[in-house]
């Protein structure tokens, strides 16, 4: 009967059992590519754990800004086809004020909020703290939702967030600054669009 059905389907077993031989050969040179990626990945990480701290504010603001420039690259492509919900934050208030909220308040407060607070209190979840990339990923989605100004926004600070968070957790249990180095990552990238900002504001 079974025989029957497979044949109904136009597949014999001689090709369901070639099929299965290519997967079992497709399967160690997976294997081994995947061993390669995560021994690489761990490398990575131990090498982001144990440089200087200069070094790793260096890299971690380079992968934020590689997200940001994609992120205006893109959005010039697709701008039209974004949905915003509100207007983007500063656009009517001082210098100053922008200054103190992007500089000053934004990366001491998000980094509490969106790095600091997830990783200690998701992890006292056991299954969550087996599983550390759920704690990666729900802290870059609450980050991305809290900027909510449009959909293509929100993906943005998703990716953003998986940097923030991805190099606080690489380095908290070596580092007891970490807050403050993903701080700083944080201010430097704010740095570069408030300077962005003015030169714009000052030559349209």
């Amino acid at each position: 009967m079974r025989e029957c059905q497979v044949r109904v389907l136009g597949i014999d077993r001689f090709h369901l059992m070639a099929s299965y031989e290519g997967i079992l050969k497709i399967s160690p040179h997976y294997i081994t590519t995947m061993e390669n990626i995560k021994s690489k990945f761990k490398k990575t990480n131990e090498s982001l754990r144990s440089s200087n701290r200069v070094t790793f504010v260096v890299i971690i603001t380079s992968l934020l800004y590689l997200v940001l420039f994609s992120f205006h690259f893109v959005l010039g492509l697709i701008r039209e086809k974004d949905i915003v919900w509100f207007d983007f934050p500063g656009k009517d208030e001082g210098v100053i004020l922008i200054f103190i909220q992007t500089l000053i308040f934004a990366p001491l407060f998000e980094t509490l909020l969106n790095q600091t607070l997830p990783y200690y209190l998701l992890n006292k979840v056991k299954y969550l703290n087996e599983r550390s990339y759920l704690i990666l990923l729900s802290s870059a989605l609450f980050f991305g939702l809290e900027h909510f100004y449009s959909l293509f926004y929100i993906l943005y600070g998703f990716l953003m967030g998986l940097v923030f968070m991805y190099g606080y957790m690489v380095r908290i249990k070596s580092d007891k600054k970490t807050f403050y180095l993903i701080a700083i990552c944080h201010f430097l990238v704010n740095l570069g669009l408030f300077i962005r900002n003015l030169l714009v504001n000052a030559f349209s």
